[in-house]
């Protein structure tokens, strides 16, 4: 049976320090996204802030889908879950058989659906909205 390795407290650190990187980065630049547009700015200049903005908020729950597919097959694939070698926050009974099969499918089904809401709403929403825009 695999325990999984603890979270070290400087990966921890780590962790905080990048998301604190991210929020001042966001902070300091994201918000202007936001502003009103000055009078006489095309349809096509607020199109292109809108989609900017959609990227932003999608497109890093691309690789957060994939992980979480292939963690759904690694736990169908072992027939156990938790997957072997795989590293855990805290301790989970582990588990095998049918209900570790169904935690894959569920995570297989969720990762999939993560990672097509992050491409539907990064790229196919920009367009729309976009196309939206140039109708009015």
């Amino acid at each position: 049976m695999s325990r999984g390795s603890p979270l070290k407290p400087r990966r921890l650190l780590v962790i905080l320090l990048i998301s604190i990187l991210v929020f001042l980065l966001i902070d300091r630049f994201g918000w202007r996204l936001l502003e009103p547009l000055p009078r006489g700015e095309n349809s096509q200049a607020q199109a292109e802030r809108v989609a900017l903005l959609l990227r932003v908020v999608f497109l890093p729950l691309i690789p957060i889908g994939a992980y979480i597919v292939y963690l759904g097959f690694k736990i169908i694939r072992s027939g156990r879950f938790p997957p072997p070698h795989s590293r855990l926050l805290g301790r989970l009974p582990p588990q095998s058989g049918t209900l570790a099969n169904i935690r894959g499918w569920l995570a297989l089904l969720a990762g999939l659906c993560l990672g097509g809401l992050a491409i539907y709403g990064a790229f196919i929403v920009p367009h729309e909205i976009a196309r939206l825009l140039s109708i009015q």
